[in-house]
């Protein structure tokens, strides 16, 4: 039996941060977990997905507001370790990167405590990044995505976030759900894992292993998925920063709502059959027309993951 999970989970983070890559490869790495998707909202959503697998690329960079919704069917694993079989949706409001700006809202963040009227509304572009924070407070759990090879090169994730997490807090106070924390769960999702840095900061910092089944791909596993967050926060020289990025998701969501993933909605490629550190394995490639090739076979990793721990936590509440 099925057990419809009453409740929505909303993906979200800054752009090009890797969001819309992992909601289109949503399908491919269910179907390989033995979930499967029972209905979406718009045929938007498909060609997200045929984009990757058939076209061989990423999708272009968001240029008009758009919301995808996805429904899945799957088994969760609960505290207790029961297997329960349930269905989700996963909704995202994807708008222009233009929506965020302009950057005088980062000096106007005062930190979880902040409340008074809240932001202003100017122009379509605000309206847009409201109708984001709406979106965002009418769902129980999200997934943030945090791209650390963008902190790295522009060390912009802060300007992103601040605004977003600010409304969000007014608009749950207006609503009488805001007290000390958010009231959503939190999954925090480090993107881009089959990036050459990404992976080699993770394998020398020693948060990297190896699947033990074939193809044996890489992955950081759950249990040390937050201390690598931290560490790419707080200890590595590249991501200036981010500890700010950190410090604020900790003051807006209670800890023990929280959890971290390492993901990548690509995956690696393989050498004879698995995957081999000591050979290319990226299937990402830039051509001349600024569109990112992808060059080889999706494995997803680590992506249905976050979505499944959500579910699981939000039905134990649910029950409760």
């Amino acid at each position: 039996m099925t057990e419809e999970l009453k409740a929505s989970i909303a993906l979200w983070g800054p752009p090009r941060s890797g969001k819309t890559a992992m909601l289109a490869a949503l399908p491919v790495a269910a179907n390989a977990q033995g979930w499967t998707v029972v209905g979406s909202s718009t045929g938007a959503f498909g060609d997200l997905t045929r984009t990757m697998i058939e076209e061989h690329k990423f999708n272009e960079a968001t240029r008009v507001a758009s919301d995808h919704t996805i429904v899945f069917r799957g088994d969760a694993r609960l505290s207790d370790g029961t297997i329960e079989r349930i269905m989700v949706r996963v909704s995202m409001r994807d708008v222009p990167g233009e929506a965020y700006n302009p950057p005088r809202r980062v000096a106007d963040y005062a930190g979880p405590q902040q409340s008074a009227a809240g932001p202003s509304a100017s122009g379509t572009l605000d309206k847009q990044l409201q109708d984001l924070v709406d979106h965002l407070a009418g769902c129980d759990a999200l997934v943030f995505t945090f791209d650390p090879t963008r902190q790295a090169s522009s060390g912009d994730t802060m300007t992103y976030l601040n605004d977003v997490l600010a409304r969000l807090a007014h608009t749950m106070q207006e609503k009488g759900n805001y007290t000390d924390y958010l009231p959503q769960r939190l999954a925090v999702c480090v993107t881009k894992y089959d990036d050459y840095d990404v992976f080699a900061k993770a394998r020398r910092a020693g948060f990297g292993t190896q699947d033990a089944q074939p193809p044996h791909l890489p992955r950081v596993r759950r249990e040390h998925a937050g201390e690598f967050f931290r560490w790419l926060c707080e200890d590595d020289p590249d991501t200036h920063n981010a500890a700010d990025v950190r410090a604020a998701l900790l003051a807006y969501f209670k800890p023990g709502r929280i959890d971290y993933f390492v993901v990548s909605a690509v995956g690696f490629g393989l050498h004879d059959g698995r995957f081999d550190p000591d050979h290319d394995f990226s299937i990402v490639e830039p051509v001349p027309d600024g569109v990112t090739k992808i060059t080889g076979k999706i494995r997803p990793v680590n992506v249905i993951e976050p979505f499944e721990w959500l579910a699981a936590r939000m039905l134990e509440e649910q029950r409760a």
